[in-house]
């Protein structure tokens, strides 16, 4: 991951970096519902974030130009969001670090927290690596590293 800071804080950051910071707070709590509300917000934040970067200028996105019809069908649903992330780090000639099938899984067990009510608890692992799939989509889509907005001091405002 790039280990710089940002030089400066781009406001189209702010959404998916709260939703990130509220989703590590509760990681870093670590009781069940904390457990609970951190794999959600790991799981919304990667959503958003994907959406935030279609909905930007190209200008915003380092000069990369989408068609009208590859944003709306990248926004269909959550699996053409990641089918778009796919592509957008291949266009980067990178490789994905999380397939395609652990997003999907990740969001299968927020889909049960939101719809089943059973109680369940993902394990620590889990919110651990969706935590890492999201900074990493984060890195991916806004050539930051949104770890460095954990810092104590830092908000999602300003850099220290």
């Amino acid at each position: 991951m790039n280990q710089n800071p940002p030089k400066k804080f781009k406001p189209w950051l702010k959404t998916p970096l709260e939703l990130l910071r509220h989703a590590e707070g509760h990681r870093l709590d670590g009781s069940d519902i904390d457990r609970r509300i951190a794999l959600v917000g790991f799981d919304n934040a990667i959503e958003a974030m994907v959406s935030t970067y279609l909905n930007l200028n190209p200008v915003q996105r380092g000069g990369v130009q989408l068609t009208r019809e590859q944003v709306q069908r990248a926004q269909t649903n959550f699996h053409t969001l990641i089918e778009f992330l796919e592509w957008h780090v291949s266009q980067r000639g990178e490789q994905m670090r999380f397939g395609r099938d652990e997003f999907i899984y990740f969001h299968g067990l927020r889909n049960n927290l939101y719809h089943s009510g059973n109680g369940f608890v993902p394990h620590s692992e889990h919110v651990t690596d969706i935590r890492s799939a999201s900074l990493w989509a984060f890195e991916m889509l806004f050539d930051v590293d949104p770890e460095h907005f954990f810092e104590p001091g830092t908000d999602s405002t300003n850099t220290p």
